[in-house]
């Protein structure tokens, strides 16, 4: 700050080393002078200001430069001692002097003195005694910056966007037609972005999917994003599946646009189409089989399916046998068996059992199992193939009874009664009065032709 509160055109003093700033000690301004006007009325702005005489140097600054600059006010007066920075005031002198009447705008570049650069942008006029030049100064680096930035992404975008394999467009939302398209449509569908732009979006879509996708549109402009699967001419006109993935975006004056990322889906589409095929056979002949067919939850041991043979033979519905607890409905007698083989089948993939299960009336029924373990979506489950196998349990201990009868009656006999093969002639059966008459054991006896002992 000035040591001196005469006019400073006047001083004694080299007046181009000085320079002059706005206090709030009124005794140093200078009544009248139109310098000191200026710094009273931008006392207080956040508007970087700057003063410079005809000779290009600095004459007058608020604190706003300084902290523009970063440098202090004492900082600044050595700065009139730089030929560089003089050279610029001058050039932005002459450039005013050489432009029309009135206020000149225009853009700087300089470091400030923790040397980063800055851009400032300035408007220069001079004062109405002609004795200064005002230069008004605002920072606009981070804009710039953000310029910078903004047009690097800009770039990144568009190459992503040309060397894309999947369809990226821009459309209007009000027109529904297209802005932008990606040169990738021309490879997949055979258009150039030419033959596209300002066309609607849904005129080469497939006429049983234009309602559709209409309503998907709407509601995805509403929700400010959406998804849609449909079908699309290519240029030879044939058709591909397609599924686009929208969101709004607001370009950059501020209108809205539909951004859509497209790709083909087609062999996606077949492999769903064998899917659901491959599976309506399965489920047919599942739903047909005589035997039951159950799936399993491992973890929880409870059905998520049962087929309706197996509806048949328990009793249950499926709905019903959901909530059953597999492990409950096993007769107690089997139930340690049957936990000894789930835990076997959990290392090798695979078991089988016969055990006894309750029906839904309270009966027991025998029940012949295969399992194996399978995974869906990450989870364990167990496919069971069952069938009821009463009948034959019935059968087989109908025939133990029976052979235990036969074998008491025929030991507890006193003659010799034997059973052999017709065909080899051998001894298949041979009562306890055998051995005690021919002094040969059973064992001796059993697979020998009945002519040996003639």
């Amino acid at each position: 700050m000035a040591s001196k509160t005469q006019n400073p055109e006047k001083s004694s003093k080299n007046t181009n080393s000085e320079i002059f700033f706005y206090t709030d000690d009124e005794s140093r301004e200078t009544p009248g002078d139109s310098l000191c006007f200026m710094l009273r009325a931008l006392k207080h702005s956040s508007q970087a200001f700057l003063a410079v005489n005809q000779n290009a140097f600095f004459k007058a600054v608020n604190q706003a430069l300084c902290n523009t600059l970063g440098y202090s006010r004492q900082e600044l007066r050595l700065l009139n001692e730089r030929e560089d920075l003089k050279a610029i005031i001058t050039a932005i002198i002459a450039e005013y002097e050489s432009s029309k009447p009135g206020k000149k705008k225009n853009k700087l570049k300089i470091a400030g003195k923790n040397g980063e650069a800055l851009v400032l942008k300035y408007v220069v006029n001079r004062s109405s005694d002609g004795r200064y030049y005002y230069i008004f100064v605002d920072d606009i680096s981070e804009q710039e910056q953000a310029g910078i930035r903004l047009r690097e992404s800009e770039e990144r975008y568009r190459l992503i966007a040309e060397n894309a394999f999947d369809l990226i467009t821009l459309i209007d939302p009000r027109t529904h037609c297209y802005r932008y398209i990606s040169p990738s449509h021309q490879r997949m569908l055979g258009y150039s972005p030419e033959e596209l732009i300002g066309k609607n979006c849904f005129e080469h879509m497939h006429p049983d999917d234009r309602v559709r996708v209409s309503k998907k549109m709407e509601a995805g402009l509403r929700a400010g994003h959406g998804r849609a699967q449909y079908c699309s001419a290519k240029k030879d006109g044939s058709y591909i599946w397609l599924e686009a993935i929208g969101r709004i975006i607001w370009n950059q004056h501020g209108e809205e646009e539909l951004l859509l990322v497209t790709r083909d889906i087609s062999e996606r589409k077949k492999a769903e189409e064998a899917l659901k095929a491959s599976e309506e056979r399965y489920r047919y002949i599942v739903d047909s089989a005589a035997d039951g067919i159950t799936v399993i939850d491992c973890s929880s041991f409870r059905a998520k399916y049962i087929n309706p043979a197996l509806e048949k033979i328990l009793g249950y519905s499926s709905k019903e046998y959901r909530h059953v607890n597999l492990f409950e409905r096993i007769h107690p007698e089997d139930r340690d068996s049957i936990e000894r083989l789930v835990r076997e089948g959990k290392k090798s993939g695979y078991n089988s059992a016969e055990f006894r299960f309750r029906k839904k009336d309270g009966n027991y029924i025998w029940l012949d199992t295969n399992g194996k373990m399978l995974y869906r979506d990450g989870q364990a489950e167990w496919l069971c193939i069952s069938r009821d196998i009463s009948n034959r349990k019935q059968a087989e201990e109908e025939l133990r009874y029976s052979e235990e009868r036969f074998r008491m009656i025929t030991d507890s006999s006193f003659l010799m009664i034997d059973i052999s093969c017709p065909q080899t002639k051998k001894y298949l059966y041979v009562n306890s009065s055998n051995p005690k008459i021919l002094g040969f054991t059973e064992e001796e006896m059993l697979g020998r032709n009945i002519f040996d002992w003639i």
